[in-house]
């Protein structure tokens, strides 16, 4: 993790703290739109043959077809990717990237309530810096520096309220790089516990389980649950209500210690049994 922590801040990620290497929520585990803006862009200036792969609106993985989540592939002029994601605690988010001539815009998204709010907001903004790049605008520079706004109530609940100790790990780590190439010496940071991600915890009940996926529909859920179960997992589909939108959890469990259920998760990330939408 310190080494992704240590990129990210060579990269001018600022409000971006890794906990994990998947993505999965984590307590302490913030970034920005911005920030996924830079990676984003740094990731096409060193792999733009990536593209090959991100502009594939269907594949086939386990003997299955899929269809790229990405619906701006097949309905605006010009996009040829990136990425797009979804987890209960964060929302709709995605990077869309297009291209018309000599001009690439990139568009990032987070938030967003469902996937095709999450298109159209994209769709918008993509419109908007095409118009304004046409008539010589430019919307911002990557290099500038962009003050903290207030972040969103879900995510201040789970913010630091001091420096996060892997950030000022990695701040160390890339400082000491930055300084070695311009041959000014620093001391070496100092190590950091090592973490490790926590699994949700049952309150009142001595079990553990882990949250697969979740859907606003409730077939879905239960579609997924039987697939599952199908792989010999133990699932159940709970029903929750957020910002006023019932939403159905897919929990793979129960199990009598954290460790346990740490174990089941990483042979499914391994198996490529976790979804994302």
């Amino acid at each position: 993790m310190n080494a992704m922590n240590v990129k990210a801040r060579e990269l001018g990620m600022t409000e971006t703290v890794f906990k994990n290497p998947n993505g999965l929520p984590a307590e302490g585990q913030l970034t920005s739109a911005r920030d996924m803006l830079r990676l984003s862009a740094s990731y096409l200036r060193r792999f733009p043959q990536a593209l090959t792969f991100h502009s594939m609106t269907t594949y086939a993985h386990n003997n299955h077809n899929h269809h790229n989540a990405n619906r701006l592939l097949t309905t605006y002029d010009g996009v040829d990717g990136l990425k797009t994601g979804f987890v209960q605690a964060s929302g709709y988010n995605n990077v869309v990237t297009a291209k018309r001539g000599d001009t690439r815009i990139i568009a990032v998204v987070l938030g967003a309530r469902s996937a095709g709010a999450r298109a159209v907001v994209t769709h918008k903004l993509l419109d908007i810096a095409f118009q304004r790049m046409s008539q010589g605008q430019y919307l911002g520079v990557l290099d500038e520096q962009k003050g903290r706004g207030v972040l969103p109530a879900m995510l201040a609940r789970t913010a630091p309220r001091e420096p996060d100790a892997d950030l000022r790990a990695a701040q160390q780590v890339a400082d000491l790089r930055a300084n070695q190439v311009r041959g000014i010496a620093m001391p070496a940071p100092a190590a950091e516990p090592e973490k490790t991600t926590q699994v949700r915890h049952k309150a009142g009940k001595a079990t553990y389980a882990i949250q697969e996926s979740s859907f606003q529909s409730r077939k879905k859920a239960e579609r997924r649950a039987q697939h599952l179960e199908k792989k010999g997992l133990p699932v159940k589909v709970v029903a929750t209500n957020l910002g006023g939108s019932k939403w159905y959890r897919v929990l793979v469990g129960p199990y009598a210690s954290a460790s346990a259920a740490k174990k089941t998760r990483e042979k499914m990330l391994t198996r490529g049994s976790v979804t994302e939408e």
